[in-house]
């Protein structure tokens, strides 16, 4: 069980993506510019098809080819919106395969709470469609731009997943990287972010996924062999 905790420690989102080769739009630049240490990192895609990979795998694709904006706030929603996804995908997979009943109802009150704000997420990008830019995506060692791209390299930082551990221990280990990434993207927001039911969102997200982090933990810790 202790390779739980090391997986659980350094998988932040044990997984990688093909080169994107779409290059049509000044837009659709600056997104491959920001997530471009992700194009180079085709050959560690996750090669096994467990749900949990999956849903991974489609997490990162949707954030990979989001043409980023130039605006923190609507960046911030869209990217959070598919992180989100995400989060529900693997949620729902652990409901109908996980063993541990605590897990479990974990998993159901991640996926209803997420899916709200999924909801609220996309009510705002709806209505922003047409946004001032206040930062440049493709200057990566600087503002929100810096705080997407170190978000993209610990993605990319990870091992792969072990995939003979159960379903409650993949998802354990899977959800604490992700839930960590979550809150270092919505502390990096809080930096840049105008918008205030966004910048309220946010801190939501710290709290809340900070004390499922500490659940997980406490999980792990109980199940070390």
């Amino acid at each position: 069980m202790e390779r739980l905790k090391i997986y659980a420690a350094s998988l932040t989102l044990a997984v990688g993506l093909s080169a994107c080769n779409n290059s049509a739009s000044d837009a659709d630049n600056a997104s491959s510019d920001i997530h471009k240490s992700l194009s180079v990192a085709g050959d560690t895609i996750i090669k096994n098809t467990n749900g949990f990979s999956t849903a991974m795998h489609q997490m990162m694709n949707d954030m990979h080819q989001l043409p980023m904006s130039g605006n923190v706030d609507k960046d911030f929603a869209m990217m959070m919106r598919s992180h989100h996804q995400g989060a529900v995908s693997m949620s729902l997979f652990e409901i109908s395969n996980g063993k541990d009943q605590t897990l479990k109802i974990m998993a159901q009150k991640i996926s209803d709470e997420q899916k709200v704000e999924i909801k609220e997420l996309e009510m705002f990008i709806t209505s922003h469609e047409k946004t001032p830019d206040n930062y440049d995506p493709q200057k990566k060692d600087q503002g929100f731009a810096k705080v997407l791209d170190e978000n993209m390299q610990m993605m990319m930082d990870m091992s792969k997943m072990d995939t003979s551990m159960s379903a409650d221990q993949q998802f354990v280990a899977m959800m604490i990287p992700h839930h960590q990434s979550a809150v270092d993207m919505a502390k990096g927001f809080l930096k840049y972010g105008k918008d205030a039911r966004l910048i309220a969102m946010a801190k939501e997200m710290i709290i809340s996924q900070n004390k499922e982090i500490g659940t997980f933990n406490s999980w792990v810790d109980l199940h070390k062999e």
